[in-house]
């Protein structure tokens, strides 16, 4: 009779034991810059991947290469399980002794990254000297391609990955140096495969990262599932999969303060939670189009088809991904809440507030600007490019400034001049109201104090009175 199943729970996806057996369970969570679990979850995306990570394990197989890939069972993919031997921090340093005594039938503690190219956003960007150099390289410019795979190495058991050369990584594997040549020959192999099958497929494979192990008899054994979130890759320029993820956040403040924290101590993540910098929820929008994206890439990988489809959402993606500028117009504690709220979001590069009050945030994104007057206000709007402008303050509105940012193509948010009735006029409010059979109380206007006594001596309203003068 089989045991009972221990549930080991990843930012992503779970593992799950029972006797010694081994399953992946794939989750609609999703990770990001080492955080962990990001505040959403996308739909279907666990199944998309399950799909995904079984045919990506056949076609490797199919292509003679040994993974430790077991079959399908009740939704779950199975595979052989290794031994974890993890380093111990002593002295603030990660001690990987036990890993080098072991012989056999252990985890390889390395993710072995495969590079194609450097688009945006690559590390390789970014890279010293030394790094480069190591790899072959005198620079890199964006969106360079190498015939062959470049090969490096990161840590997979600290809690933050970090780069590795070739002799670190060498001396924390567990593999002597003859082994550890041959795994980066076999990485090289696998990239070139993966990269024939995107190519074929119409997508561009930039980079992505192997994980392997070394069973009973010496040999190396593909880890890990293979998918979509492994792999950077791009159509028409447009980032997909988990590259598309990063990129809603890129911009943002939150990862901004992550990066600094990162940058300083490495117990950076209980800092930001202690002090509840945490990752904003994504837009609805994001949330769609990701869906589509892991179902799109799901069909055009495993399946040939859709790619059309799958053109026309990266297309979309492109237009969303692009940094949005916002102007919000009004000096007051409303204006400031919804100028930080803007800030927040992933989608947001900058903010731009009307007012007199200069260096009053700590947030980056935020510039205040003193403009005084109508004038100088379109004058603006007209020299920088902004994605949207929220008016604030009634008087503008019911001035028809609105009406105005909209003649001239802005996106603006805040109702016309006609709209603006609603608020300006509380006699015209109950007109419409009673006009369109919303329940309101009774009322009566009076435009002479006379007339409006008149009226209270005669009348009886058994809940009282509430006077109000018409207007803002």
């Amino acid at each position: 009779m089989p045991g009972p199943i221990k549930k080991i729970q990843g930012s992503a996806k779970d593992i799950l034991f029972q006797d010694d057996n081994m399953f992946f369970e794939f989750s609609d969570r999703y990770s990001i810059y080492d955080w962990g679990e990001m505040p959403d979850l996308i739909e279907n995306k666990g199944a998309n991947l399950f799909k995904m990570g079984v045919f990506f394990f056949e076609h490797l197989q199919s292509r003679g290469f040994k993974t430790h890939f077991l079959g399908v069972q009740n939704d779950l993919v199975q595979v052989k399980k290794f031994r974890v031997i993890k380093p111990e921090l002593i002295d603030g340093r990660y001690n990987y002794s036990k890993i080098q005594q072991a012989q056999n039938n252990f985890l390889i503690p390395l993710e072995v990254i495969f590079r194609f190219g450097a688009p945006q956003g690559s590390s390789l960007l970014k890279a010293n000297h030394e790094r480069l150099r190591e790899l072959g390289l005198k620079k890199v410019q964006e969106n360079e391609k190498f015939e062959n795979p470049l090969i490096e190495f990161s840590t997979k058991l600290e809690p933050s990955d970090r780069m590795l050369f070739s002799k670190e990584a060498l001396e924390i594997s567990g593999l002597c140096a003859e082994k550890f040549k041959e795994l980066k020959k076999l990485a090289s192999s696998l990239a070139l495969a993966l990269k024939e099958l995107t190519d074929l497929r119409g997508l561009e494979l930039w980079d992505g990262k192997f994980e392997f192990a070394l069973d009973e008899k010496g040999e190396l054994v593909l880890i890990d599932s293979v998918g979509v979130d492994e792999l950077r890759l791009t159509l028409e320029g447009a980032p997909l999969s988990k590259e598309c993820l990063r990129q809603f956040y890129a911009k943002s403040d939150w990862r901004r303060r992550l990066l600094e924290r990162k940058s300083k101590v490495l117990n950076w993540k209980e800092l930001m939670l202690a002090n509840e910098e945490i990752p904003a929820p994504l837009p609805l929008e994001a949330l769609k189009m990701a869906r589509e994206l892991y179902q799109l890439l799901h069909d055009v990988l495993a399946k040939g088809e859709g790619l059309e489809r799958l053109r026309r959402l990266s297309k979309d993606i492109q237009a969303y991904l692009k940094p949005k500028r916002a102007l919000v117009i009004g000096d007051g504690g409303r204006e400031h809440a919804l100028a930080l709220k803007l800030s927040q979001s992933p989608q947001v590069e900058k903010v731009f507030i009307q007012t007199k009050k200069r260096n009053i945030y700590a947030n980056s994104q935020i510039e205040t600007i003193p403009i005084e007057n109508e004038s100088e206000l379109l004058d603006f709007i007209k020299k920088n490019s902004l994605d949207l402008i929220l008016i604030g303050p009634e008087q503008p509105l019911v001035d028809g400034l609105a009406d105005k940012l909209r003649g001239q193509g802005a996106a603006v948010f805040g109702p016309g001049k006609a709209a603006s009735q609603l608020e300006a006029s509380k006699a015209f409010s109950k007109k419409i109201m009673l006009k369109a059979g919303i329940p309101t109380a009774l009322y009566e206007s009076f435009s002479d104090y006379q007339d409006a006594m008149d009226f209270l001596e005669k009348t009886n309203w058994p809940d009282g009175y509430v006077v109000k003068a018409d207007g803002l």
